[in-house]
């Protein structure tokens, strides 16, 4: 998995996935359709990733808290009003997933850390981060509403790049049962910049950040 992120496995000079708030637009058939704002801070030993999105309800917002050494993910929360709406736990190899009125235990897949997909920008953000760590080529992902881990798959990355994407961003693809992402991020901070998904016409694009 190391060749995969060669990019950036040098020391880098700035911390990976720096505090600070990063403004992504999502492009759905060429046309602008939404946007996610993305505030990391470190708080009580944990990396936060806080994210709102414009398909989202105006007082609901998700927040990840990972480990700050390995990124893997230690809890999820979708919140609305103020109250949680789902949650994710992890322990280990298992996950304690509630939502609604129940309560689900999950199993890793072997080797393969955790990861929440949400269907917004958050669920793709530390990936390059969470792969360099976790030197593995498969991970664990549950899908909020489903009661099971699927694998997503890492790969090197084989796509063109994109007009407006750096010269020295790197690339990795990840697969999710037959569709393929390309994720374009800055090898020193790992943030991500771009997440391309061609067959179905829609991208993610990092256009503002405000870094602390």
């Amino acid at each position: 998995m190391a060749s995969l992120l060669a990019a950036g496995t040098a020391q880098p000079a700035t911390s990976p996935l720096p505090d600070g708030i990063y403004r992504y637009v999502i492009i759905d058939g060429g046309k602008s359709v939404a946007t996610s704002v993305i505030r990391v801070t470190r708080s009580h030993g944990d990396l936060v990733v806080e994210e709102h999105a414009s398909p989202m309800e105006e007082t609901e917002s998700s927040q990840r808290r990972l480990d700050p050494a390995t990124f893997a993910t230690r809890s999820y929360e979708d919140d609305s009003d103020g109250k949680p709406v789902v949650t994710l736990t992890t322990d280990g190899t298992t996950a304690t997933l509630r939502q609604a009125t129940s309560t689900t235990k999950i199993s890793a897949l072997p080797g393969a850390p955790f990861v929440v997909f949400d269907y917004f920008v958050a669920s793709f953000f530390a990936l390059p981060a969470v792969l360099r760590e976790a030197r593995t080529s498969t991970l664990s992902l549950v899908v909020v509403g489903a009661g099971q881990a699927q694998p997503m798959v890492a790969s090197a990355g084989a796509a063109e790049r994109p007009a407006g994407v750096a010269a020295t961003d790197a690339s990795i693809a990840v697969t999710i049962e037959d569709t393929v992402a390309t994720l374009w991020y800055d090898p020193q901070t790992l943030v991500l910049n771009e997440l391309d998904l061609p067959r179905s016409r829609i991208f993610y694009r990092r256009v503002l950040e405000f870094r602390k």
